[in-house]
């Protein structure tokens, strides 16, 4: 399937409807189709809801009731990181509001058994090891644009770094080779940046 891209304005008053028209212009919910379950990956990785630094928690919302609309059970995770206590990032950014839901839920990661995922044609020399339920279930990255000291722009593919285990800081050095095989080892079905 090649790549499709649908950008569109996404007024405040009116976030719902941008998020469910660009979901739709891609025909992005085809690749979810047979799939009960959906993990949706946002990126908490800082404890306060600054604008360009996480996914904004309206956002979050849209792209879940999207989702549910559709059918699918949904679990919103997120690693820990070294610094953040990941769950009070996700109560700022309303997680465990959306998980009064009775078909979304929350997954802290860090607390998953993780495996080694096999990656064809792996470009790093650091063997990738996810939680299994990554392995499981198709995803849903919902990162935010932004930067990084490591390279030029983070974005779609910098926000899978969070499904690594904790200690991932130490491949810093290697990020560019270490997020190839990353998304090779589980690519995203569907990104709402």
């Amino acid at each position: 399937m090649n790549p499709r891209v649908s950008c569109v304005p996404a007024p405040a008053d009116r976030l719902n409807t941008a998020v469910r028209t660009a979901i739709e212009r891609v025909n992005g919910l085809q690749a979810l189709r047979g799939h009960s379950r959906v993990l949706v990956k946002p990126n908490l990785g800082w404890d306060l809801p600054l604008p360009g630094a996480v996914t904004n928690g309206r956002v979050i919302s849209a792209v879940v009731k999207a989702l549910l609309d559709a059918g699918h059970k949904v679990t919103i995770v997120e690693a820990d990181q070294v610094l953040v206590d990941i769950a009070q990032a996700a109560r700022q950014a309303g997680v465990f509001q959306l998980t009064a839901h009775p078909d979304v839920s929350w997954c802290n990661l860090s607390h998953e058994d993780f495996i080694e995922v096999p990656v064809e044609g792996g470009v790093s020399d650091v063997p990738i090891r996810l939680p299994a339920i990554i392995t499981e279930h198709p995803i849903v990255t919902i990162p935010v644009l932004k930067t990084h000291a490591k390279t030029v722009i983070s974005g779609a593919i910098k926000n899978h770094w969070g499904l690594l285990p904790i200690d991932r800081y130490k491949l810093h050095p290697k990020l560019t080779s270490v997020l190839t095989d990353l998304i090779r080892a589980a690519p995203p079905s569907l990104c709402v940046l």
